[in-house]
């Protein structure tokens, strides 16, 4: 028996049809036996179980997340109790935003990770928070968030979730501006308050930075509960952020990691983002130690140095996942009882200026390539961007030239070049009906987004980097009250933790980025609870290019700067194989 696993189906071969039809039938999810079955954690688990000398076809890992996921799920909690049903939530829990309250508020090293987005992370952190205050275990509250959103935590998230029963003074910190009231212990006479103080995880420069001496300052000075939201941002091992962030574990009381996403690459992912709950809990002396004991290597590329090596497989996971399992809740998105995303791809062909210049770039970078022109895969990313501009209807121009100074300089001179993009795009907003969000991956496009459906009588807001924080929260309040037609978005600054966006049904990605996090994050805005319908997402992808070769690897995980930078032949089968992102 075969079984071949992806994102929206599994398949099974090499079984009488007969048997197959009995297979599928007792399914704990069955789907319809003609395509195969649904691939969710439960199939996959019982499947592994029944037939465990089966062969696998799982280049995602989807088995290796549904036995964690089953393993950890089977874990004995605290259930709920007259305490919890007394407790003065803010808002009702949900029944598995309840189960993980009795439990968590126990402890002091939390992963709500994989918890899928839209199930209530910030509430269930922002519950646990209170219960602890209320008990007088923590007097303090410091959140790391990606830019942006952690200002939503002080903006929404706090005034919204966390109890009327908790008295708390909030702020942002800025580099500019100090908040000496909130440091150190408030007189005897003042009412108890929790302080809370939220930083963007990319002030962290360094431990010699404004935000890391801030924010141990805050911590130091009483007892805090320090929450890390999308701890996947801090899973580098070798980021001067990482480091300054692990530095603050030492002066925390309580600890929670959140994330929808925790390995976006590997199993790799795990080590820092349980340092910074406890190194004892996976307990190895270096990300190099863990990845020895976890991980199978093998050489990076032929002739590579010693010590430069890629994973290609892991080893010793139960082990890894009883080590975690004690510390983390795992909600999958079935849980909110929210219908399936359904997807679809939009060809859209090349004009003849397109193809020629397309064609061209292709060729000069498969050349450069193979003749070990393009030192890394960061390099062959600069020029993978080039051929998206293309496709997109842009061409970057660099040149040469002499400031006032007398100094040289570069300069990159952006100009357009005929494509029938923005016309389907159109095609697409035009059969549906209601609002929409259309995700761009480059500033231009956004631009020239909204500025092509404005002339077209449509009411457009957009967020991206260039976007001031008075306009970002100007266009959320407005999308969501249904002021405007089309929210056009960068998934990279508005793809995390923005709530308000699930008033639309529909998600264009104009332009896809490399990062299968923010896809995914992107993704959710509009499947989370309080959405009106079926989520459904359409890829546009010209034909015959590197939108299709995106597309894929986004689906398998793997970046795709670096199979390019590995085997350059990719970019003539890029159309090969049409892989459709779920």
């Amino acid at each position: 028996m075969m079984i071949t696993v992806s994102r929206t189906r599994l398949s099974i071969v090499q079984v009488p049809s007969a048997e197959l039809s009995a297979i599928y039938a007792d399914m704990p999810a069955p789907g319809i036996i003609a395509e195969g079955a649904r691939p969710t954690p439960a199939n996959l688990v019982w499947l592994y179980e029944r037939y465990p000398q089966a062969g696998w076809v799982d280049p995602e890992g989807l088995l290796l997340e549904a036995r964690a996921f089953s393993f950890i799920q089977r874990q004995d909690r605290p259930a709920p109790g007259d305490y919890e049903a007394a407790f003065p939530f803010k808002l009702p829990p949900l029944p598995f935003q309840l189960e993980i309250f009795a439990a968590a508020r126990h402890m002091t090293e939390i992963a709500l990770a994989p918890v899928a987005m839209g199930t209530g992370k910030t509430k269930m952190s922002l519950d646990i928070a209170a219960d602890k205050f209320l008990r007088d275990e923590i007097d303090t509250l410091v959140v790391v968030a990606p830019n942006g959103v952690h200002k939503q935590w002080v903006l929404r998230a706090i005034p919204e979730h966390l109890s009327a029963a908790v008295r708390y003074q909030a702020a942002v910190w800025s580099p500019t501006r100090k908040v000496p009231v909130m440091v150190g212990s408030p007189p005897a006479s003042a009412p108890r308050r929790l302080r809370i103080l939220t930083f963007n995880v990319e002030s962290f420069s360094s431990e010699s930075g404004k935000a890391f001496k801030a924010a141990r300052a805050f911590m130091a000075s009483g007892r805090c509960m320090f929450v890390f939201d999308e701890s996947s941002r801090g899973k580098n091992h070798r980021a001067a952020r990482s480091k300054a962030i692990l530095k603050l574990r030492q002066y925390s009381v309580v600890r929670v990691n959140l994330s929808g996403t925790p390995i976006t690459k590997g199993l790799e992912d795990l080590y820092m983002q349980y340092e910074y709950l406890s190194h004892g809990i996976i307990n190895q002396t270096s990300f190099y130690s863990f990845r020895n004991r976890y991980c199978t290597l093998m050489p990076a590329f032929r002739g590579a140095a010693f010590g430069v090596v890629k994973v290609t497989g892991y080893r010793n996971v139960e082990e890894l996942i009883r080590k975690i399992a004690p510390y983390t809740f795992v909600v999958p998105k079935d849980a909110l009882g929210l219908p399936e995303k359904t997807y679809e791809r939009r060809p859209v062909p090349m004009t003849d200026e397109q193809r020629k210049l397309y064609r061209a770039v292709r060729d000069e970078l498969i050349t450069d390539l193979r003749a070990h022109r393009i030192a890394t895969p960061a390099n062959a990313a600069v020029r993978l961007i080039r051929l998206q501009q293309i496709v997109c209807g842009h061409v970057i121009e660099t040149m040469e030239a002499t400031n006032e100074d007398g100094d040289d300089v570069t300069i990159q001179t952006s100009s357009l070049i005929s494509s029938r993009r923005l016309e389907v795009l159109w095609d697409v907003l035009e059969q549906h009906s209601g609002p929409a969000v259309v995700w761009c991956r480059f500033t231009d496009d956004i631009k020239d987004v909204q500025s092509f459906l404005e002339e077209n009588g449509k009411r457009v807001v957009s967020y991206y980097g260039e976007t001031s924080n008075a306009d970002r929260e100007e266009a959320v309040r407005a999308f969501k009250a249904g002021e405007v037609d089309y929210f056009v978005g960068n998934p990279a600054a508005a793809g995390t933790g923005l709530d308000g966006l699930q008033v639309a049904e529909l998600a264009v990605y104009y332009s896809n980025g490399f990062n299968a996090e923010n896809r995914w994050q992107s993704e959710d805005r509009i499947h989370r609870i309080g959405m009106r319908g079926r989520a459904h997402y359409v890829d546009l992808v010209t034909e015959d290019s590197v939108d299709n070769l995106i597309l894929k690897n986004l689906s398998a995980k793997k970046g795709t700067a670096r199979a390019v930078f590995e085997n350059p032949s990719l970019l003539e089968q890029a159309n090969e194989e049409e892989t459709a992102f779920v």
